[in-house]
């Protein structure tokens, strides 16, 4: 079971069903690029999810998988920096959907994220929920807008 493919194609799924981040911006989960449009793979504006591999945490039952929803916009197309703001307010409004949903089982997003999970993992990944870990300050690279939204998400697998 690779957790981080199954995170990052979770929270994609999620993202491009209930945010509001506009047709033309691309979803990346980082693992799994030719899930994107090939076209828009590399286009911005751009929503890029990426996790680190999992982490047993100190029961050895339960593990972790930190990562980071960063956002990326044209500079020359945003110098305000406007389209990089709503982008982040709504994947950090739909986001805490999810975290919220996930505590009680129940919710569209909650439930797109559980199909994707299941999708690819059958029923070995088991969602405990998620912990929001602030965000990284917003920084120019390469001609581009960058700011992101740090998680961390707990599951268990299936059978230990």
């Amino acid at each position: 079971m690779n957790a981080p493919r199954i995170i990052e194609l979770g929270l994609a799924a999620v993202l491009l069903e209930h945010g509001e981040l506009g047709a033309e911006t691309s979803v990346r989960p980082w693992r799994s690029l030719a899930s994107t449009k090939t076209d828009q793979s590399r286009v911005l504006p751009c929503v890029d999810i990426r996790f680190a591999s999992s982490q047993h945490n100190e029961d050895q039952a339960t593990q972790t998988c930190a990562g980071t929803v960063e956002i990326r916009t044209n500079a020359a197309d945003d110098a305000d920096h406007a389209i990089a703001a709503a982008m982040e307010e709504s994947v950090r409004d739909t986001l805490e959907n999810l975290y919220d949903q996930a505590k009680v089982s129940i919710g569209a997003e909650y439930q797109t994220f559980i199909e994707k999970a299941a999708e690819e993992s059958g029923d070995l990944f088991i969602l405990g929920g998620f912990t929001f870990d602030g965000g990284m300050t917003p920084f120019d690279d390469d001609d581009q807008n960058v700011l992101a939204i740090s998680i961390t998400v707990h599951f268990a697998k299936s059978g230990g």
